[in-house]
């Protein structure tokens, strides 16, 4: 399994091998990757989760290939699926791998610990089989019950059909024994908000697939989290995708990405919000914000991938009308 690292000064990326594994009939994945300074030795590094093979973690180095020395082993083994997210809470580094959240033990030998556990689903299945995948997004937010950080998360729904519970926001306090609170049904809010478009019940609901962005409003200076996503239901169609505003009250509002239009003549829909960013191009001036999109899960993805950008005002609901680069 490799990682790439992009050169500034030639525009080119460097690739390096993690692990070689022999040849395997089951997905391999790196999945996420995360940053941290190790708190004891206040040394940075770069986390990648891959599966199989576990957490490898590397620090600069100006002589090697992409300029990061990669650990020849991992640090951590111990789990049986996909890393899904890291995330910083606290000064602290934490890593999502369904059914846990585990926590890195800082030092010259550094180990991992379970904080969480989700109790199991009934029928559920390892995620490349289709089933779910556990928490998705790990951010930190001020403790809503203190002092600190908590760990919000967005825990996936089960992809079987008939099963509509499951899907909700949570967060994971550090100061209160590692308690998980749910801050939001994400299940209940999505079908109350789409109502009059989805009737049937849905088999899943996934939210922040690989992180949540960090935005500010312009207009009132608010701090927002933005969480693309992505839901199924077994009747009723949208080509529209979606996603979720969290605002610093912990209240929620869903907003559209509606289809435009396929220049090859190909209508799709735009299935799953996958990414969000904030655009990191000075003539933008932190101003516009770039939705990506794609999921290959109960559809043909030939050709699906999708990029859209638009102003900050637009996504956050102050309608503008659309530019030559088919803002929505």
């Amino acid at each position: 399994m490799t990682v790439a690292v992009r050169d500034d000064a030639t525009n080119k990326w460097i690739k390096t091998d993690l692990i070689k594994l022999p040849a395997i009939n089951y997905q391999v994945t790196i999945r996420a990757i995360g940053t941290h300074k190790d708190r004891i030795t206040g040394v940075d590094r770069v986390f990648a989760g891959a599966y199989p093979g576990g957490i490898f973690s590397g620090v600069y180095d100006a002589n090697a290939p992409g300029q990061i020395r990669w650990g020849s082993a991992p640090e951590f083994t111990a789990f049986e699926e996909r890393v899904i997210s890291f995330g910083e809470c606290n000064g602290e580094l934490y890593a999502a791998i369904k059914p846990a959240i585990y926590k890195r033990i800082d030092g010259p030998t550094p180990t991992w610990e379970k904080v969480y556990e989700y109790p199991p689903i009934p029928g559920d299945k390892p995620s490349w089989q289709g089933g779910s995948s556990g928490m998705r997004g790990l951010t930190a937010i001020p403790n809503p019950k203190g002092d600190g950080e908590v760990l919000l998360m967005a825990f996936e729904s089960l992809a079987l059909a008939g099963y509509s519970a499951g899907a909700k926001i949570v967060y994971l306090n550090p100061s209160d024994n590692n308690n998980v609170t749910t801050e939001l049904d994400l299940g209940a809010f999505l079908k109350e908000q789409f109502k009059e478009r989805w009737s049937a019940k849905w088999y899943y609901v996934i939210t922040a697939y690989n992180d949540m962005e960090r935005v500010t409003d312009p207009n009132t200076g608010e701090d927002l989290l933005l969480m693309g996503g992505s839901h199924g239901t077994p009747e009723g169609k949208s080509d529209s995708a979606w996603y979720l505003v969290r605002h610093p009250d912990a209240t929620y509002t869903v907003h559209e990405i509606p289809y435009i239009f396929d220049p090859r003549g190909q209508p799709k829909a735009l299935q799953g919000t996958r990414t969000i960013r904030v655009s990191p191009f000075a003539k933008d001036k932190g101003q516009v914000l770039y939705f990506g999109g794609f999921d290959c899960a109960f559809k043909t993805s030939h050709d699906t991938a999708w990029i859209y950008s638009v102003d900050i005002d637009t996504a956050l609901g102050i309608a503008k009308e659309p530019s030559a680069r088919n803002d929505f």
